[in-house]
């Protein structure tokens, strides 16, 4: 199943490093008039997880918000995320959140993931483990998700 295309951002030169996977939270104030804003946030998306493919440690830019960044290669990450039901790979699925309060839960990240919104497409990578002794669904799996 192919990942989503790569796009070129900066990034902070102190978390650069392939493979560093990031929540984007917006861009700041200080963004609205750098000359790179264009590279660096335009076209990502709020609350979504990217991970770094490449580094070009050549390209170095000075930046307001995190100091020095570095050019970078990144994609949209693909994503754990715990389904109370049995899935085959490549299927897509609409995302639904689950209903679970159990923040104390070795599961919890993947009840309620980070980087997924309800109602997203989901495209099935493959399954990761069944999860023993949920208190709340009889059946639960963890799946590799990529959000379309």
């Amino acid at each position: 199943m192919p990942m989503e295309a790569e796009r070129m951002t900066l990034v902070p030169s102190r978390l650069a490093s392939k493979g560093f996977r990031f929540v984007f939270i917006g861009s700041s104030s200080l963004c609205k008039e750098c000359r790179y804003r264009n590279t660096c946030v335009e076209g990502m998306e709020v609350d979504r997880v990217y991970e770094v493919v490449e580094i070009s440690e050549r390209k170095r830019f000075q930046c307001p918000v995190h100091e020095e960044v570095l050019l970078a290669s990144i994609r949209r990450a693909s994503l754990e995320v715990a389904v109370p039901t049995s899935l085959i790979e490549g299927t897509t699925i609409t995302y639904r959140p689950l209903d679970c309060g159990d923040v104390g839960c070795q599961n919890y990240p993947f009840c309620v993931p980070e980087g997924v919104k309800p109602g997203d497409r989901l495209s099935v990578v493959r399954e990761k483990k069944v999860v023993e002794g949920c208190d709340r669904f009889q059946e639960l799996r963890i799946y590799e998700v990529e959000v379309r």
